[in-house]
Parts: structure tokens; C-alpha cells; sequence
């Protein structure tokens, strides 16, 4: 139709300006393989009709992630669990003396677990401090949802009628800040923004952390 051939031809012309974002760079890799998954598994059986519409949205949640990055994690596995390990420690160091630690205790030997991840870091990154924030949202949308079963021709999930919902997806996000640290000249120190990065949506891989 005349309508579908400007749509593409304006999908063109957002791909040449740029203005439509990489998937590479939108969806987490893990995420990204969970829909390549099904797509390869289902796309035979399965038809899927989508159609969303946001109306709003709103942060749930947002917090960081200090000195720790997912590509850290890859490049080091051990890093995943570096933050339970400050856990265990002030419990090995109160068995170790008998008592319980006071809040100064507990913040001396969290700062220097801290120091010692920020330290790792830095030597591993050329001088550059890398931190996660990770954000939940909730997105409201107005959705025709259905998914159907092309040998039966029979509506296996969603609304079989086609009708328009009001549905709540809980989406996560990620981004990376990167710290650029010079010791010699603090007034040179600057800090980079990254961009947001889908990493779960509707707890598809159980918040992908």
C-alpha cells in the first residue's frame, strides 16, 4: 500500500542518517541470543502479531554498580562475585576476632575492598574507571498481542480477538560511566556517559545481572 511504501521508504532514510540505533548496541548480548533463539526455533510454526504503542513511563528503581563492568566480568569470571566476597570477608573478620564489627569497622574494610577493585581497574583499563548503572523502568503501553499456531491456525497465547491492552512491561537498562583518572592532574579528570543498553525485559532471563 501506499502507506507501507513511505514507511519503508522513510526506514531507508533513517538507516542512512544514522538515526535509527544499532540492535548490536540496544539489546545485551544474552537477550539479543534468547530472541535469535526462538525466532530460529519458532519462525516455521509460529505467527506472531506485535503492535505497541508507549503511553508512559517510569523509573522503578536505579542504582550503581561501582567499579564493575560486564565486560570486566568476561574478561575475568571471578569479578561476578566480587561483591558477595565483601560480604564473606566481614564475616571471616568478625570470627576471626570474636566479635561483632562496628560501622567504622565495616567501613574500613569495605573501603579497602573497594579501593582494591577501583585499583584492579584502573591498571587493567589504562587509567579509566568504569562503573554500571542499572535502571527499571515501566513502560505502559497500549498492545495487540498474539501469537498463532500456523498448522492449527489457533491463537496459543494472547488475545485471539485482536483487541488493543493496557500492559505493563518491566524493563532493565544498563550504562556504563567511565572515569578518566589522572593523578598528576586532578582538573584534568573527566567523566563519560554512556548509552542505555536493554539487558531483560518482563524477567526473561531473571533480571540478567
Amino acid at each position: 500500500s501506499k502507506d507501507t511504501q513511505g514507511d519503508d521508504e522513510q526506514k531507508k532514510e533513517d538507516k542512512q542518517t544514522g538515526t535509527i540505533p544499532e540492535i548490536n548496541y540496544m539489546m545485551e548480548s544474552d537477550l539479543r541470543g534468547l530472541y535469535h533463539s526462538a525466532h530460529d526455533i519458532a519462525k516455521s510454526k509460529l505467527q506472531i502479531r506485535l503492535s505497541t504503542q508507549t503511553v508512559s513511563a517510569h523509573i522503578n528503581s536505579m542504582f550503581m554498580v561501582p567499579f564493575l563492568t560486564r565486560d570486566d566480568i568476561q574478561r575475568t569470571p571471578s569479578l561476578q562475585h566480587s561483591f558477595r566476597n565483601m560480604w564473606l570477608h566481614l564475616e571471616e573478620k568478625e570470627q576471626k576476632e570474636g566479635r561483632k564489627l562496628n560501622y567504622k569497622d565495616i567501613f574500613m574494610e569495605v573501603g579497602k575492598d573497594m579501593e582494591n577493585l577501583a585499583t584492579r581497574q584502573i591498571n587493567s583499563n589504562s587509567g579509566v574507571l568504569e562503573s554500571t548503572v542499572i535502571a527499571q523502568v515501566a513502560i505502559q503501553c497500549r498492545e495487540i498481542f498474539s501469537v498463532t499456531d500456523v498448522e492449527s491456525n489457533q491463537v496459543i497465547q494472547g488475545d485471539a480477538n485482536h483487541k488493543t491492552n493496557d500492559v505493563t512491561h518491566l524493563v532493565r537498562f544498563e550504562m556504563i560511566c567511565r572515569s578518566h583518572t589522572d593523578t598528576t592532574n586532578r582538573a584534568s579528570n573527566t567523566v563519560e556517559i554512556g548509552n542505555w543498553q536493554i539487558t531483560d525485559w518482563d524477567d526473561l532471563l531473571g533480571g540478567n545481572i
